[in-house]
Order: structure tokens, then sequence, then C-alpha cells
């Protein structure tokens, strides 16, 4: 969705992709602008932050934009207020600090319609502190926006006479009142007299009355008066600008000024934290307790459980909303329902929860209410009963309106499940119904909204959803910031779409898939969720709250740089990038992987010059922790010359190939200082041979370059390369990249390698011997025989970059022994085995043999990859043991596992930082050598691993577990800067050593050295961490990162565990936040529900493809632009997914070709989906003479998306629908080009 266009410009945080416009529409920039973006505390919101860019003029900001219309005909045109020439629209805030504050508010809305007032829009409610008059209470605030005939100064009067009977009287200025109504805006009039000032005088210097008008506002201007509105602020960016320099969002959270929610007479903060909704269905058929609470005993007992488990809110239903559920009698539900609400309403327990009812029947709402339901749940949001708003508005109760087309029975029907963007869509059809509940009474401060997981949607709708909540508000925010801020719901518990991804058949085994998503839509900006199992899912949401606060503060205190806001995930993006480090993260061009197969952060280089200015040496940051702050340094002497070779190989074993490669050249003199990755290519020119492995390195050598050459030659005659076909099989080619600062043409030697910058088999592994900071002037000097002014950066990027990784042609692997791993293409599961008696989590359950072996069978049944077996604790203050004591607890089980036939295509990993013990159990069979101390603990760990040539996992520890927790160790700076730092030192001591970068893999060390909140931040910013690892070598930014949560002691600090075993919902929802930040590798104890989370994890991804043309190819070879077409290629080398974007989303692909020509942009478009495979996917036509109906409508989309040519089987069909989509585009007189 990323790049076939419907997400906008992205910022990558690993894994986990920021949508952000590069070229926001006018109306919509304040929203996105990537100039400068203004933030809520993190911890205390959850909604997107709008905000306004310091642009001018104001006319062109603020033009009126129509609305998209949804797919979903009868719910895509919003309630229109109509305003007659003789009316006048206003804006009227409100005021109360004494009384019952929400009933003063609720009389003066209805004695204002009594005086001939029509309200049309009302904002958020807010809590704030006064100001001037300090003591006194704090205020309720608000605004209205509405319609009347009365002139400003009767409505003044009106509006006083209100005040007056609500009890206000003279008294001292600015103190307290029952109600202050004062008129902010009267139509487009500016008006000065002694009684009336409009704008009001004061407007522009008070939060609590620009936040409630900013509500009533959208991103886009929908009439003239309220753009005559915004030309009265005192910014060129209008009221959104004015806010943004008061403060803007960021105020919202803090002691002076709350968002609320009215449940009766308690204002509810629905920011502060996830509320937990726990699921009570009464009836006999729903899809995941059907029957199991119609007694009255169980209802209770069950509420009783999850009040207990931590639930907020008790949500009974008693009619099935399941697909196909049959709709019952009013009265039947009644009777189901009212005997257990009114049992639920007077449990002690229930003290300081609330009761919700979902229902879609307006009678059974209005019984429910009153018996003492505090919130009306709503699957329809009105749509299935025309009474239900009109009861809801009378009774002052909240509204959770949900999106959900037709009805249960419906709702899945193949008509109700097409979307064109399902997020917009369902803002769209789901804003429609707001605006009808709004229209007939409901404020929008008592609104919340629920997108309808499982509803109208097919899986790849739901985990869009839940992925882009942002997006929903974004849309929302179009229309009406206000209903932008409405607590979102989410309810995905135990949904079909689940047991879909994870293979469950059965709703109660998808709890584990359930905490995954809850994750993510905690992340993403969720205010509830609504769950059956409240127990793990009330951990999760403390896990990610927890999150969220650290996040809030890092912020705060300015460690994050600038943020963009996503509901409540933020993502850093720096909004001056030092020059060294731009070409990271540029907000200007960033490139990206398919995104199922990249987990690391896309380094890209920016269109800028001079080269000079972008690549500078510059020094590392040091590390708060000494001892580790200065990695081994490289001398070179005056007569030494750093040099590149880059190492090819595809027949014979590859692996050993390059092993005696290296050994060669280290007893030739040249001293091997950085290794990149390494790759499996396709071979080029000649096609028809074995795949190639492909890396580089970077050393240093006394040797001149010819005389290098003669050795490198010798090499590769010594491993059998003989002459034979130009670019054909061999098992060895080595090729001088760089020599020193030297430029070298003879008849036997050119460097830089004439054909260096355009393969990317030898680009790829080059740029991973650099950083994004130049480290020395020979580094500099080879930036500068690139082609391209940003250096070999640039080069890479021109050539396309890390979109390359992960194809066919170029993928990124780790060997193991002599196959390689591809550690990208999905999320892989490491299952614990602890043979110890004392480890934290299950210590002495597996010390017997037959009890160990049985445990791994039960892993590797429930999904585990790699087995990590340990048998020395590094919990806390553990004791550490001898060798000999450790090898006989590990030995045998090592033996009985190697030869399971279970472990078939599974790997061993044994976790010891003791180089003897690594040592006899790499020769037991072990795949993985796993070091929590990265070698440190002892100084002949790297000399084992690298003589055995197994892959290293280097963990980030300070001390050793009976001080890595001292006052003096948990010391940070910038927790994700300094572990990044300090691993880094590990793994260029392991370099050194002679462990190639292509066998490292990283464990950032959660639970060791580090409080809860450095565990925090870790986990939600791994970004951070590859990102400064780049700065040191863009290789080690690539290595595979594993994450160990599992069962963590901070884990239960956050959740009130203090057993182990009960962390692991907590432990799922860590580890999915993980997985959506970049990590490849997760540790864990339950395994089988850890990978139901990495299978949820891998498929909320984007699958990002890029288009590439070859348009430029062309017009070199004597092709005008003026010549040239262009096709997407609908049906080839795209899936179903991938061509319905293509065909909804081509303006984006015309975008993204003006970056690069506007020209090309303009050239006509045509589209070929006629009769092709993925329209009978969807319709279920197997025969494509079937599918000429499908292709008329995908045409059709195509048209009215920019399409200029339709290639087409069925010519008349078509040929009239092009006259409709043309007739349609004329009237609305939009370009097709």
């Amino acid at each position: 969705m990323l790049m076939m266009g419907k997400l906008g410009t992205m910022i990558h945080t690993g894994r986990f992709l920021l949508r952000r416009f590069s070229a926001p529409p006018p109306a919509v920039a304040m929203a996105v602008t990537p100039s400068r973006v203004s933030f809520h505390r993190y911890y205390s919101s959850k909604f997107i932050s709008l905000v306004s860019p310091h642009v001018s003029p104001f006319s062109s900001l603020f033009r009126p934009q129509a609305l998209s219309s949804s797919a979903f005909s009868s719910l895509s045109t919003p309630t229109r207020v109509q305003v007659d020439s003789t009316e006048h629209e206003v804006v009227i805030a409100l005021g109360s600090n004494i009384g019952n504050r929400m009933n003063n508010f609720r009389e003066a809305l209805r004695l204002m319609k009594l005086h001939g007032i029509r309200l049309t829009r009302h904002s958020c409610l807010y809590e704030t502190a006064p100001v001037h008059v300090t003591d006194q209470p704090r205020f309720l605030n608000a605004a209205v926006r509405g319609v009347t005939k009365l002139p400003p100064h009767e409505l003044l009067t009106v509006l006083k006479t209100i005040e007056r009977d609500m009890g206000r009287t003279d008294g001292i200025r600015y103190g307290p009142r029952p109600l202050d109504l004062d008129i902010l805006f009267y139509g487009k009039m500016r008006i000065a007299s002694d009684k009336l000032i409009i704008p009001h005088e004061r407007l522009w210097e008070r939060p609590f009355v620009l936040a409630p008008l900013v509500d009533l506002l959208g991103t886009a201007v929908d009439n003239d008066t309220v753009a005559h509105w915004h030309s009265l602020a005192l910014h060129p960016g209008g009221i959104h600008q004015s806010w943004e320099r008061l403060g803007g969002e960021s105020l919202v959270g803090q002691d002076g000024i709350q968002r609320v929610l009215p449940i009766g007479d308690e204002l509810w903060d629905f920011t502060s934290r996830t509320h937990v909704m726990g699921i009570l269905n009464l009836t006999p058929d729903s899809f995941s307790d059907g029957g199991q609470f119609q007694s009255l005993e169980n209802a209770v007992s069950r509420v009783r459980e999850m009040i207990s488990e931590g639930a907020d809110i008790i949500d009974i239903g008693a009619q099935s909303t399941r697909p196909m559920a049959t709709r019952i009698s009013s009265q039947e539900e009644l009777e189901r329902l009212l005997p257990v609400l009114e049992a639920v309403r007077g449990l002690p327990e229930m003290e300081g929860k609330l009761i919700s009812v979902d229902t879609f029947n307006s009678e059974v709402a209005s019984e429910a209410i009153s018996k003492g339901a505090d919130i009306l749940n709503d699957v329809s949001a009105g749509a299935l009963d025309s009474n239900m708003h009109k009861v809801v508005a009378e009774s002052g109760v909240p509204y959770m309106a949900m999106h959900m087309r037709g009805d249960p029975c419906t709702m899945q029907s193949e008509e109700n499940l097409q979307y064109g963007d399902v997020c917009k869509d369902v803002a769209s059809e789901l804003y429609t119904r707001f605006r009808d509940a709004e229209i007939s009474g409901i404020p929008a401060w008592r609104v919340m909204i629920d997108p309808g997981i499982g509803f109208s949607k097919r899986v790849e709708h739901n985990l869009d959803v839940i992925t882009d909540l942002p997006k929903i508000r974004e849309e929302m925010a179009k229309r009406s910031i206000g209903v932008s801020h409405a607590p979102i719901l989410i309810g995905p518990s135990r949904k079909r779409f689940l047991g879909d991804i994870c293979g469950h058949p059965e709703a109660a085994e998808r709890d584990a898939a359930t905490v995954a998503s809850v994750t993510a839509g905690i992340l993403g900006g969720a205010n509830i969720i609504r769950v059956h199992n409240v127990k793990d899912n009330a951990d999760a949401a403390k896990v990610c709250d927890a999150m969220l606060r650290r996040r809030g503060r890092m912020l705060m205190m300015g460690k994050l740089g600038t943020m963009i806001h996503t509901g409540r995930f933020l993502l850093r993006r720096f909004s001056a990038p030092p020059p060294a480090v731009a070409m990271a993260v540029t907000p200007s061009r960033v490139s990206f992987h398919r995104y199922y197969s990249s987990k690391f952060i896309s380094l890209v280089s920016p269109h800028v010059s001079p080269f000079s200015s972008l690549f500078r040496p510059q020094a590392l940051s040091s590390s708060a922790f000494s001892s580790l702050s200065t990695p081994t340094r490289v001398q070179v002497d005056s007569t030494e010359h750093e040099v590149v070779i880059a190492l090819g190989s595809n027949i014979g074993n590859r692996m050993n190939n390059f092993r005696e490669a290296l050994r060669l050249m280290k007893l030739y003199g040249i001293c091997l200082t950085r290794h990149s990755c390494l790759y499996e290519t396709a071979p080029v020119h000649v096609t028809d041979q074995p795949r190639f492995l492909n890396a580089a390195v970077r050393g240093v050598t006394k040797l001149p370059p010819h005389e290098l050459l003669t050795v490198l030659k010798t090499i590769e005659r010594d491993m059998g390369r003989t002459d034979g076909i130009r670019y054909g099989p061999r098992p060895l080619d080595l090729d001088i990249l760089f020599y020193g600062k030297m430029r070298i043409a003879s008849d036997k030697l050119i460097i830089p390698h004439e054909r260096l910058w355009e393969r990317s088999f030898v680009l790829a592994p080059l740029v991973d011997l650099l950083g994004t900071a130049v480290d020395n002037d020979a580094v500099a000097h080879w930036h500068s025989l690139a082609l391209h002014p940003g250096g070999i950066h640039q080069s890479w990027e021109r050539l396309g970059g890390e979109s390359l990784v992960g194809q066919d042609g170029v993928q990124r692997v780790l060997p193991i022994g002599d196959k390689l791993w591809d550690f990208t293409s999905r999320t892989h599961v490491m299952g614990i085995l602890n043979l110890t008696p004392d480890s934290f989590s299950d210590g002495g359950q597996f010390q017997s043999l037959e009890n160990a072996v049985s445990r791994v069978r039960e892993m590797i049944s429930q999904g585990a990859d790699i087995i990590d077996i340990g048998a020395q604790s590094t919990r806390p203050m553990a004791t550490r043991i001898s060798s000999q004591e450790e090898l006989e607890r590990l030995l045998p089980v090592l033996e009985a596992v190697r030869g399971l036939p279970e472990m078939e295509g599974k790997l061993i990993s044994v976790d010891t930082f003791n180089s003897e013990v690594a040592s006899e159990a790499i020769s037991k069979g072990a795949d993985i050598l796993n070091d929590v101390s990265a070698g440190a603990l002892d100084s002949d760990m790297h000399k084992v691993v690298a003589e055995s040539g197994v892959p290293y996992m280097a963990m980030h520890m300070r001390g050793d577990p009976c001080t890595m927790q001292s006052e003096e160790n948990l010391q940070y700076g910038d927790v994700c800067k300094d572990v990044a730092s300090e691993l880094y030192t590990r793994v260029r001591d392991a370099e050194i050593s002679g462990i190639p970068a292509w066998r490292v893999m990283i464990d950032p060390g959660i639970g060791f050295s580090k409080r809860v909140e450095h565990n925090l931040d870790v986990i939600t910013d791994l970004p951070k961490i590859r990102e400064e690892m780049a700065k040191r070598s863009i290789g080690v930014s690539h290595a595979p990162i594993l994450i160990g949560p599992s069962r963590k002691r901070f884990l239960g600090d956050i959740c009130g565990r203090p057993e182990a075993a009960e962390r692991d919902a907590a432990t799922v929802a860590s580890v999915t936040a993980g997985i959506l930040g970049g990590a490849n590798i997760i540790r864990v104890h339950n395994v089988k529900d850890n990978a139901d989370a990495a299978k949820y994890g891998d498929v909320c991804k984007d699958v990002a493809s890029e288009l590439y043309t070859r348009f430029r190819d062309a017009e070199i070879s004597g092709i005008p632009a003026w010549r040239v077409m262009i096709d997407p290629g609908i049906g080839f080398s795209k899936r179903v997914e991938h061509n319905l974007d293509v065909i909804t989303d081509l303006p984006k692909i015309r975008e993204e070709m003006a970056k690069r020509s506007i020209g090309v942009s303009h050239a006509p478009i045509l589209i070929g989906p006629s009769r092709k495979r993925f329209l009978g996917d969807i319709c279920g036509h197997p025969e494509a003479a079937e599918r000429d109906a499908a292709t008329v409508a995908s045409v059709t989309a195509g048209i009215l998306g920019g399409a200029n040519i339709i290639r087409v089987h069925n010519v008349k069909d078509n040929a009239d629908a092009a006259k409709v989509c043309d007739a349609m585009l004329r009237r609305r007189g939009r370009s097709k080009g």
C-alpha cells in the first residue's frame, strides 16, 4: 500500500511505517506538514495531532474542499445543514464552574434551541484550570456552531438572558459562574461596539477557548464563512496556526486543560490510559462463548471475574451480531438483558466501573439506560433503527457508533466488502453516521467510535484498520477535528480473521493473536479495547501504556527530535538532520525494502550537493559506560593503504570458499578490518548458472596495487579458478574496488572497478562497509569517485538501493553451517530451554533429560524455529558456575536434542558466556552461540567463535549478572544511543578477532542493566538502535535483531504480576511491539502464543513493491518523453491486493513519477485489467469470459483515477463505461492528466 500510493510518503522505523504526505494538498497541509508538528504529552494523547504550518498567504491554505464519497452509497453523504439567506452561522463558547456543570451545559443548549439557535456542531469537552482568579473550581469549556436569524446584539441579549436564567449574577470579573456564553464569531461580520466585540477580544490568547473552537473546524474549509473566520486570526495560517502558536495539542493533557467525556455527572479522562471493556454475551449463539452466560448466576460470576482481572467497562449484549445472526424481538432481548443488567448494577465490585449495553434496538436501549446503563454501544451507529439517535440524545449517555455495512445477515456479502481505501471509507461512512447523530442532538463530546473490526471486512481490511487507526482519525479531521479526537474502541477479540492468519479454527485458541492485534491497535491510537480474555489483554494494555508514557516523557525532554503523531504512537524524525546523517533520515526521499523482507532502517542518499558538505568525518558519540565507549581502532601507518576487496563465488561450497579466501588474504599480509553483509544474488549476463554468494571486505596492506592484484589472482587459482567463459561460473572471484586514495587505469588494473556503479551485487556489500558518517580521508576519497554528488550512497540509491534487497536478484543472508538463512522473510521464534535450578521463570523444571527433551518437542510443535539451551543462569545476582558443571548440565541435553527427528530444519543455540563451554557445544552440534556478554566476560570467546564459523549473538549487558543492576550500570544518557554505541564496540572487537559482520546478530539486552523505562525505550525504538549503528557501519545496522522480553520482571512491575508465569500476555504485547519495530527473532518461554503474535506481526507489515519503469533507458536510447506512454502492469508480478492498489491509486503513481520528472508524470496511462485472473479470484469466476462485469468495474475505477487508455477484450461494454466516466469527470471539472 505504501509503494502503490495508498499511504503517501512514509518514514521507516525498521519495519513499522508511518504515513506522511510529501506534498500535502493545501487544505490538508496544516495536519500533515513535515515542517513542524506539535504533540500531546504522549501518555495522555491517543489521537492525531493536527497543526498548522508556517505558510502564507491565508487564501491559498484554506479553500473549500469536497469530501470524498464512499463506496457504500447509503452512507456516503453526510447530513447537510441548510443556511438560508436570512440566517447567519455563529460560534458560541460555553463555560461553567459552579453547580452541576454538565447539566448547566445541557440546559444552555436546550434554551438556545428554544430561542431559535439551531445547533449544527459541537466541540469536544474540556476541563480547564481557572485563569486570573485561580482560587475557584475548575471550569468546563466547550463551543458550538449553529445558525440563527437573530441579529448580533439580539443574540447577545438572548445569551445573557440564558445566563441569568441559569443563576449567573454580577460578581468578580473572571470569577466563578454557573454559565458563561460568549459569541466568538457571527457570520462574516467584524463587530466593535460598546457591548459586543467580534471576534472576542481575548480569543487568541485563551487555550480554553481556542481548543474547542478548533474542534468545530476541519482541516478542509467547508464554506466561505469559515474561511472568513480563519482570516480574522492573527496568523496567516488561520485559526489552526493561532492555536499551534499558543501551544496547540501539546497543551492538552497537561493540568491546565484536559479533554474529557461526560458519563452521568462524572468526567472521564479517556486519554490517560487504555481502558478495557470485558465482553458479556447473554446469547445462545455468539461465535466465541454463546450459551455460557445465559443463566443469571453464570453471568454475574463472569462479571466478577472480569472486574477482578482488570475490566473497566462491562459490555452486555443480548442480541447476537455474529455473521448471519437472526434478529430477535425487543421483548426477547429485554428478557435476556434486564435481569443481568440490574444484578450487575447492584454489585459492590462495580464501584467505579461502567456498564455498556450492546444493542441496535432503540426500545432496548431506552429500557437499558433507564435501568442503569452508562454507555450505549450500537454496532449499526443508528442505521438499523431510525429512533436510536433520538433515544440516545434524550438520555444524555455516551454513544459508541460502530462501522458496519448492512446488518449481521448481509454485512459479509460481496457488495458490502468492496472498498477503495478501507480506512478512508470507514472514516467517511462513520462520519456520516456521526453527523446524523449530531443533528439529532447527540453532541460530539458524547460520541465514541469503533471502526468495526470483523464487520463488513475481509482479513486484509481488518489488518489495515488495526495498523492504520491514525489514518481514520486523519480522514475524520478533514471534516471535523473534534470528531477526530473521539475515543476509538477496537474489538478484534477472537475474530475469525485471526484464526485465518494463525490457523486456529476454534475461537478460544485466538487469545494470543488477540493480544498481538490489541497491542498494534493501542500503539496506533486505540483508547478502549473490547475483549473476551480480560486478564491477558489488560496486561497488554498496561505494557502498551507504559511504552506510550515513556515515549511522552522522552518527547517532552526533547530526546526524540521532532515527532510525528499517529493517534498515540510517535515516530522520531529529525527536523534538521546533521549533514553526515542526512542520507538516513532526510524527509526529502526515502527508499524501502519490500516490507515483509526488511526489518532494518533504510539508508538512502538525498539529492544534495556538494559532496564535501554531506560526507565529513564525524566523531562517534561517547557512551556513558566508559569501559565500552571506545571501539577497537585500526592503526594504518604511512606505508599501508586501506583497500576494499569484493568477493564472489558460485561453484562448490561457496561459504567455505569465502572462509579460505579470507584466511589466505591474512597470510599474504592483508589485515582485514571490516566485513559486509552476505548476499546471495542472481547471475547476470550468463544466467544459466548457479546463484552467486557476494560480499566485500575492508583491510589494510603494504602491498602495492599490482602486487595486491597478483596475490588475489594467486588465491583465485589456489581455490580452483581457471580461465573460462567471461561472467561464467567460478569458485572464487576477487576484485579490488578501492586502493587508498589512488585512481588507477592500467592494462591490468582499473580502480575504481569499471563496472562498479552498475552492479547491485557489488554496491550492496560496498555500502555495508561504510557508515553514514565518514570515518577517514580515504573513505571520503572513495565517495568522491562515485558518479553522483551524494557519493557511494547516492549511487546505490540511484541504482535502486534497498528496494533491490529482498527481491529474487539480491537476498541478504546469514550463513549457518553450509546453509544460508534468510532472516528477513519472517519473524523467527526462539524457544527457551533453561537447564538451571535457579532461572527466574522455570528454574529446575527441565534439569532431567526426559523433561528437557519433552519440552523441546513441545516447543517445536508449537512453532519454534530455534531452541536456545542454557545451563548457566543469567538472572540478577546469579552465581557463576564452573565450566565443568555447566558442561555436565548442557552436553547430554544438547546431544539428545540434536538427534531428534523433529529438529530437522530447526536450529540449536547455546546460551553461554564461557568460551570453554562454547567450544564444546559447537563441537557437539550447536548452530548458534548466544553470548549475553558479547565477549566481555571471557577474553577467549571471540577467538573461539571466529575459529568455529558459527553465527554469534552479541547481547548488550554492563558488568555481569551480579553487578548488572547496580546503580552505576543503570546510568544512561539516551539508552538506545548508548546501547548501540556499546554493542558496536563489542561487534568491532569481535570483527577484529575474526568474526565477520555477516555472522553477527545483536540483542539489545532487554532486562539486562536496564530499568523499566530503559526496557520500554529499547522495545519501542529498535529503529533508533539500527540508525545509531548505521552511523558507524551500515552493514552492522542490517544485522538480525533478537529481543528477549519474555516474562521479565519489568513486565511484572508494569502489570502487577509477581509470578513470572503470569506475564505471558505482557510478553506477547512487548514482542508484538518489537516485531513491528524491526525485530527478526523473538526469544520466548511460551512459544505457542508468541508464534501466533509473530504470524500476526508479519502479516500486518505492509507488502511494498515499487513500480520501476524503463523510461530513462528509453530516453537515453533516443525515445523522447513526449513519445512515451506508461502501463503499470496490472496482473503482471502482482498479487490481487497489488492490482487493486494500482487501479485505485493511479494518482500516486503520477505523484511518484513527478518527483523525478514532471514531464513523465503527464504521460498517458494505460490500464489493462481486462478479464485478468485477480478479477476471477475476487468475484469467484474461474472462466475468463465471465469477468466482463468485473472488468467494467475496475476500468471505471481506473478512469476515475486518471487512466487515459483502457485495454480490453469486450470493447462495447467498456466503451460505454468510458463514456459514463468521462461524463462524470467533465461534470466534476477534473483533469485526467
